[in-house]
């Protein structure tokens, strides 16, 4: 279930990469990226960047949760171990 979230960022920047590829007169985008000087009145580089910011939202929360997996999986052998003894 921990999944769920980084496969949902993954999944949105699918879908934001998809529908800025095929419509020409609308874009989703991240709000305020227009504030972003070198972006500034360039749609198709915000909306590029949308999509990169939402896969690598996806990808850091992925990396965090099997940080959490592997971090639970050691202090449930730690606590094991120190049952054991």
């Amino acid at each position: 279930m921990r999944y769920v979230v980084p496969i949902l960022f993954f999944a949105a920047a699918g879908f934001v990469w998809h529908y800025n590829s095929t419509h020409d007169s609308s874009w989703l985008l991240v709000p305020f990226l227009d504030l972003v000087p070198s972006l500034a009145g360039d749609l198709d580089g915000q909306a590029e960047w949308t999509w990169r910011i939402l896969a690598g939202l996806g990808g850091v929360l992925l990396l965090w949760t099997i940080g959490q997996d592997v971090r639970g999986a050691s202090r449930r052998r730690e606590q094991r171990d120190a049952a054991d003894d």
